[in-house]
This record gives structure tokens, sequence and C-alpha cells, in this order.
């Protein structure tokens, strides 16, 4: 038997040492594979996998990398390296998986910054959607229905595929009406989140804007590397280095927001908390949209006393009472003063608000 595995180990490293021709370039990759997980060994990223520490290979690659693996008590920082499948593998507690993919963390990092956007028991539309990690998080937060657009296919993982509030769309390239209009989504979402590479904010933002309701908002994820000139990124090797580079490009995405109709940004930007595998810097955005329709509701309530002859009137008998209420008038005079008073109160509470709204 020892005899054998070493046969298997001297021919995998033949393969692997030996200078490919045409024909054997592609096998001899599977062939070391395939010797490696019958002599006991299998990639470090390929156990994690198969060992449920991680929902993607691209999840375990980024754990390993992070230092969050020991094998058998010893820190792990290189994906392929091959060990013995019943090695005691372990994950730091604190990089546990939450999510298919880390773009969920993304997420949860922007319900953690801005906690009334958790879309519990809302809608929720999914734009980039990839692996279906911002789903993952919506879902894992309470969502009442998500709905996942992307323009790739074969991407969504399957376990997500499985809950009934979940809608998948493939090959929808969200940057155009005509194809968002195509597929059955619903008129407008409480929650828009986006996460997509390789494409400007500015491309899609447009198109997606028009499926956030009335007082919902949009989650953008702003990608300078997709934003900056090429000469930055060239000059970065890929990677935007210069922190005034990368403010440039949020502020550029923030300016072109503030002209999308009824479209209020919410506080700065927030740094997300998972860097790209170059080591890019992301930031979360938040945009709101204006209920307008709320606003003309309570602009028209402060307009109705003035058409209610018996509110009118109580106002104005409010006037001689309040100087008999601070003598220390009769009851009936403090009454009506009290209800005045609730009644200026109220209309003007609303005027605040209309106002408030209006200029947000």
């Amino acid at each position: 038997m020892r005899v054998l595995q070493l046969t298997m180990i001297v021919t995998a490293v033949r393969a692997l040492v030996a200078p490919p021709t045409r024909n054997s370039r592609l096998l001899r990759p599977l062939q070391a594979a395939a010797v490696a997980e019958r002599v006991g060994k299998l990639r470090l990223d390929a156990l994690l996998l198969q060992r449920g520490f991680a929902a993607s290979r691209s999840q375990a690659t980024a754990l390993i990398r992070e230092g969050a693996v020991t094998v058998d008590g010893e820190t792990k920082a290189k994906p392929g390296a091959k060990i013995s499948v019943d090695a005691s593998i372990k994950v730091a507690s604190e990089k546990n998986v939450r999510y298919v993919s880390r773009g969920g963390e993304k997420l949860h990092a922007a319900f953690e910054a801005w906690p009334d956007i958790v879309p519990r028991d809302r809608t929720v539309l999914d734009i980039g959607a990839s692996t279906g990690g911002f789903s993952h998080c919506s879902l894992h937060h309470g969502a009442a229905a998500v709905d996942a657009v992307d323009v790739g296919s074969g991407q969504f993982h399957a376990s997500l595929l499985e809950d009934d509030r979940v809608r998948s769309f493939e090959n929808v390239n969200c940057r155009y009406d005509d194809e968002l209009a195509a597929i059955p989504l619903r008129a407008a979402y409480d929650l828009v989140v986006t996460d997509c590479s390789f494409i400007s904010l500015t491309k899609l933002l447009p198109a997606i804007w028009r499926k956030v309701d009335a007082g919902g908002n949009l989650m953008c994820l702003v990608k300078p590397q997709f934003e900056c000139g090429p000469d930055i990124v060239r000059r970065g090797r890929g990677v935007v280095r210069d922190p005034a580079d990368r403010q440039s490009a949020v502020d550029a995405i923030i300016a072109f927001a503030r002209e999308l109709p009824d479209c209020t940004v919410v506080d700065d930007a927030v740094e997300s908390p998972v860097h790209d595998k170059l080591g890019n810097r992301e930031f979360l955005l938040r945009l709101r949209r204006r209920n307008t329709g709320q606003v003309a509701a309570l602009e028209a309530a402060i307009a109705a006393p003035s058409a209610m002859p018996g509110v009118a009137a109580a106002l104005a008998a409010a006037a001689p009472g309040l100087a008999a209420a601070a003598d220390g008038g009769n009851p009936d005079q403090g009454a009506i003063v009290a209800y005045a008073w609730f009644a200026i109160s109220a209309a003007a509470g609303v005027k605040g608000v209309a106002d408030k709204l209006r200029s947000d």
C-alpha cells in the first residue's frame, strides 16, 4: 500500500514539474488533484468548503488570507496548501461565516450604521446580486421578499433559491429600463441595494432609482476603482491608493445622486469593513427618496383650519381667554384657551414636519 502511495506521489510531482504539451496542459492539474485526493490530501480552500466553514471557494480563500484558519494549531496563509483530509481545522470565531459571500458583511455594516433601513417585513431589490450576499443578509434581517437581479448567470447560491421569499433573475443588464421592465419585478421596493463591478454608478443609478418607493431607501456600494479614471487605477496597479482620489470618487457619486428626482443623500458615506481582493477600499452610501405625496397631504392639513369655521372661531375666542386664564379667570374660558393652544400646537407641528420633509 505504501509503495502504491509513493508511486502516486511521484506521478503527481512529475505531472506538475514536467513541461506541459499542448494536449496535456489542461489535464495535468486535474490528474494531480485526483492523485492528491487519493493519497488523503486536499487543497485547504477545498477542505474548508467541504467541512462547511465557507459557502464558496472565494469565501474560503478570503478566510485563509485573513489568517483566520489554523490547521493542527498552525496558521495557514495559502489557499492551495495540501492538507490531510483528517487534519484538525479551526476558523477564528469572529470570522465565522454568516452569509453566502463576504458581500453580506458589507450590507450588515450598512444596517449597523443606519438601523432604520433594516428591511424587517419590507421588500428588497438586490441589483448585481452575484452569489447573493446582499440577498442573504436582507433575509437574515427579516425581509418579507427579495428579488435578486444580475447580469451574469449561474452564480446565485442554490441555498437561497430554496427560500420562498426569494426570486432570482439572471442575464439582466440593470443599466437599461427596458431590460428591467422585461422581468416581473414589483413597481417599487422599500429598499434597493446594489453592489456592482466594472461599471460606474452614474450608469446604473438612473434606472434603479426608479425602483425605490416613496419614502424608501437605496443603499449603494461606491467602488472608486470603477469611478476614477484609468490613469489613476493603472498607477496603483488596479488599486486606488490615494485617499484624495477615493474621496473624489465618492464626492462625484454624491453630486450625481443629488440630481436624481426627490433624492436625499443621508449622512456621509461609510467605509465598508470588507475590501476587495486587491485591497481596494469601498464605501456605503445611503440615498432616500422623499415622500412628496406625504408632504402634499401635510400641507393640505395645515390649510384645513381656515376652511373650518368652528376651529377658526375657537382660535379667535382664545385671544380674550388668554388674559382671563392668566388672571385666574373662569373655568370655561380656561378650557377654551386649552383647546385653542392644542389646535395651534398641532398646526405648528404639522407645518414643521412638512417643512422638514420638503427640505429633505
